[in-house]
């Protein structure tokens, strides 16, 4: 963990966490919408709304796959410039 992160007031931690979540969301969007695009005949709209959850855990995990496991900054650290 970075010292900036640590030493880091709540405003900005809070910045980051909304940026975070609204990148977060965005990629969950253009996942449904690939999904709906790429596989029109086997996915229906029941399908999608049934497993959304899961559709929103694997992009939440894609998400972390890109910033954090690679070892680089969040979108929303670089809109804060924080780490």
């Amino acid at each position: 963990m970075s010292d900036r992160l640590i030493l880091s007031t709540q405003p900005e931690l809070l910045r980051v966490n909304q940026k975070d979540e609204e990148y977060g969301f965005g990629l969950y969007q253009k996942v449904v919408d690939a999904i709906e695009v790429m596989v029109p005949w086997g996915i229906t709209y029941r399908t999608l709304s049934n497993n959304q959850d899961w559709i929103r855990i694997g992009s939440t995990c894609f998400y972390c796959v890109l910033t954090t496991l690679l070892n680089r900054k969040t979108l929303g650290e670089e809109f804060s410039n924080l780490a």
